[in-house]
Order: structure tokens, then sequence, then C-alpha cells
């Protein structure tokens, strides 16, 4: 296939994902559900559910890079980042996505020692990354997902750019439709104009060295859970107490200053609460205290309700192998 073949191809791709934006949606939720059937029909269905799983979301990425070329707007408008920092979340995005399929796929080819040497390189390059964003993004913190996916509303036009028939003001970040060019009266829309939210570096000042001290306490969590793991053992619980002491300490840090942080980050930190919960089932906690109490409050809810049980059920007897793959090693 020639250069112009697969420039035909990916245009043409690009207006259809740009103009069937609902059903693109569809197929994407379809593609990750189909995951969760994949998930122990045979012994290879774990890393193949991965797989699936990971390929949903690096289409969904790829359709979103495509909805913001046909709208006319870069990965990354923010002002007060720097301009390569876009395509920085992009490359952490895919890592993220790929990275239990890694995992996953190294544990059932490579044995555990393989894993464990991909697990540890995966964290590596994590947190290299995510220092790398707090420079290049001026010290601001980096949410999660690191590329948040767009609406996928058919009333949205992407494919008409943004910034052929509107303006948009740097303080407020308001979009005003320009004269120029304006359909007559009858035939213009009066519907406001969707803009993606943009945070100003002017309105919002930079973190300040407390704040700065948390998020990397945050980045560096991974690498310190690894080394007291690798140190003390899985069955210790001093990679447990020391993760969650980190976790604990980088919040109260953030939250004596909150008012420095932009409205997405502030939802970052309350999803990092709400996240603590899954130290519920992390080892060696769950293996020696909430495991019999989970499984047990399982099985009577699935004897107490016929429609509970096809819930109650599969979760009970997926538990065990989710605990081993995502409550194990730290994702986040």
């Amino acid at each position: 296939m020639s250069c112009d073949e697969l420039k035909q191809f990916f245009d043409a791709y690009k207006t259809w994902v740009c103009k069937n934006v609902e059903l693109v949606g569809e197929f994407e939720n379809l593609l990750k559900l189909a995951s969760y059937f994949v998930s122990g029909k045979c012994p290879q269905a774990q890393w193949v559910s991965e797989l699936v799983y990971s390929l949903g979301n690096f289409v969904t990425l790829v359709n979103d890079c495509l909805l913001r070329i046909g709208k006319g707007e870069p990965f990354d408008n923010k002002v007060d980042l720097h301009r390569n920092s876009g395509w920085m979340k992009v490359g952490l995005a895919v890592l993220e996505y790929v990275e239990v399929f890694l995992e996953t796929f190294a544990e059932r080819f490579l044995g555990k020692r393989g894993k464990w040497c991909i697990v540890l390189i995966l964290q590596l390059l994590r947190s290299v990354w995510r220092v790398a964003l707090l420079i290049c993004g001026r010290w601001r913190l980096v949410v999660s997902p690191a590329v948040k996916p767009l609406p996928r509303k058919s009333k949205m036009d992407y494919l008409k750019p943004v910034s052929c028939e509107v303006s948009r003001l740097r303080r407020s970040n308001r979009c005003l439709r320009k004269l120029d060019g304006a359909p007559p009266a009858s035939s213009r829309s009066w519907k406001p104009i969707y803009s993606e939210p943009v945070d100003s570096g002017s309105s919002v000042p930079n973190l300040s060295s407390k704040q700065l001290t948390a998020e990397l306490i945050y980045v560096v969590k991974p690498l310190a859970h690894l080394a007291l793991l690798f140190r003390c053992g899985s069955a210790s619980w001093k990679p447990w107490v020391g993760s969650l002491a980190m976790d604990c300490v980088s919040l109260a840090l953030h939250r004596q200053e909150a008012s420095r942080l932009r409205g997405d980050e502030k939802f970052e930190l309350i999803s990092r609460a709400v996240f603590l919960l899954v130290y519920l089932l992390r080892s060696p906690m769950y293996d020696r205290c909430t495991k019999t109490k989970i499984l047990s409050f399982l099985a009577k809810a699935s004897a107490k309700s016929r429609l509970l049980r096809y819930v109650c059920d599969p979760v009970g007897n997926y538990l065990p192998e989710w605990q081993k793959t995502y409550f194990r090693v730290w994702s986040s």
C-alpha cells in the first residue's frame, strides 16, 4: 500500500469517526465489555482479556486524537503547559493502558521472575514519565487518566474546526462566535459552543513547595512499595503500611493548600482519597482480614436474591484472580 493510499484511508477513517461519534463510542464500549466475557474461559484467557481491554482503550485514544484533529484543536491546549507535554501525556496514557497486559503476558510466558522484571521496568518508566510531566507542566498535578476522553455525542460537530468561526478569550476561556463568515440569521444556531474546558495558568498559581513534595511522594510510591516488597516479602505488613502512609501524607499536604489547585486537580485528589478503600483488597490485609468477610458477604447476598446471584457469584469466583492481578502491584 502506497503512502497516498494510506493517507486516503486515514482521511476517510477520520471523516467517518467525526460523522459517527455515537457509533464509535458504542463500538469502543463493546470492545472493552468483550474483555470481561473472555475472562476465565481458558488458561490463556487472562492475558487475552487484558489484550482486548488494552486494545479498546488504545482505539479510544486514537479516535480521540482524530476527533481533536477534525475539530482543529491540539492535544493539549492549556496555555500554561509546555508544548510537548500533550504528547507526553499521550505516551503516559499508552503506558498505563498496556501495563496490566504486559504484566499478565510476562507471567504467562516468562514466569514469575520475568513478570517482576517487567513490573519494575514499567514502574520505573511510569515514575520517570510523571516526573518529566511535572517539569514540563511547570509543576502541576498529573491527573488520571492522563488524556481525558472526549464526549461521544453526535450533536457536537467535530468536522468544523473551532478556530474558524470561534474566538477563545484568554482569561475566561469563553468561546465567542465571529461575525466574519456567519450564516444568515434564519440558519444560525444559538446553542452554546462546545469547547474543552481549559484552565488558564494566569488565574491559577503554580504548586507550592509543599504541594510539589506531596506530588513527588505520590509519584515515587510504586517504587517504594516494590523496594519494600523485594526486601521484606509479600507476607510482610511493611510494604502495605509504607504505601498507605505515603498516600495519606501526600493527600494531607495537598489539602493544606487546596486553593492552588484547578478543578480537575481537586477531582483527582477526591479520586485518590476514594482509592484508599482499595487497601482492603491488597495483601496482606486481604489474605489475613478481609478475604473471608468479603466472600462470606457475597455468598449470603447470592443466597438471598436470585438477581444478585448473577452478580455476586462471578465476583466471588474471579475475586482471587483479580486480587492476584490488580491488587498486588501498584498501577497508580
